[in-house]
């Protein structure tokens, strides 16, 4: 089995947190089903694919504060450097 497949498995039935980064673009459709059952927490460097993909919101917990649209995303990502944060 796969590790991206393995993600989205551990995504669905656990609260775990993982890295977006370990899964490739054709895991996004299952991400987006999965986000839409539930509440997921995952660490990235960039959501701009997930908006691209359909997400429309995001928790940013550096800044307590819900993204809902890209602009605010990269404002963001410039403040704190795209570090590798949740």
């Amino acid at each position: 089995m796969a590790g991206s497949t393995k993600t989205l498995l551990m995504l669905m039935y656990t609260d775990y947190k993982f890295y977006l980064e370990a899964m490739g673009d054709n895991c996004l459709p299952f991400l987006k089903y999965i986000s839409d059952q539930k509440d997921i927490f995952m660490c990235t460097t960039t959501i701009r694919p997930l908006f691209i993909a359909g997400f429309t919101k995001f928790y940013v917990e550096n800044t307590n504060e819900i993204v809902t649209d890209v602009d605010r995303y990269i404002e963001l990502e410039i403040e704190y450097g795209g570090d590798r944060a949740c």
